[in-house]
């Protein structure tokens, strides 16, 4: 067991659920890693619950757009609730605890690219997610999705280079073939 390794792995599982970047996370499931997340730092700061919150603002543990389904005497009380599931727990068994309901979020696993592409109007910037679970998406920037592909639908996917940018190509068994640009990318 790589210790430094885990935690470098529950920093990075942290940061993508407090920047939202992992998309549609059960709200019980969100309330559960603040509650995690506050007994890590009650154990590694030696502070109880109550200075906890009185020294750092409860939206520090959670995402904005749980922070804004709540008021904050109610956010304040099922949070205190809550944490009581979990003040047994010592400090490995909060960060695995944390990790795996992490990993299981649908979109967790989402790598995610800007890149430019002709699909709709020419030279028009997007968000290309990759995933094995929901294959090729696009994701233009007035927030509408594009399913681009499966990769069992795949027929090729080729890349070339040219100066700075990387180009892929993307052909599949049904429909239309894509052509996007990852700009400022070293072959």
């Amino acid at each position: 067991f790589d210790s430094v390794a885990f935690e470098y792995f529950f920093l990075q599982c942290r940061s993508k659920f407090i920047l939202d970047a992992i998309n549609d996370v059960d709200l019980n499931d969100a309330l559960r890693l603040a509650c995690l997340d506050m007994r890590l730092a009650t154990i590694r700061l030696k502070l109880p619950y109550d200075a906890l919150v009185k020294q750092f603002p409860v939206d520090q543990f959670l995402t904005k757009s749980v922070v804004a389904k709540f008021t904050s005497d109610a956010l304040a009380k099922v949070l205190r609730e809550s944490f009581g599931n979990f003040v047994h727990m010592q400090d490995d068994a909060v960060m695995l605890r944390y990790v795996e309901i992490v990993e299981r979020q649908p979109r967790f696993h989402v790598q995610t690219f800007a890149v430019v592409t002709d699909c709709w109007s020419p030279g028009e910037a997007v968000t290309l997610h990759l995933s094995y679970s929901y294959g090729i998406t696009l994701v233009r920037s007035n927030s509408s999705k594009e399913n681009v592909s499966a990769f069992n639908d795949l027929a090729s996917l080729r890349t070339s280079s040219l100066r700075d940018k990387l180009y892929l190509y993307l052909s599949r068994r049904s429909g239309p073939t894509f052509n996007f640009v990852f700009p400022c990318l070293a072959a």
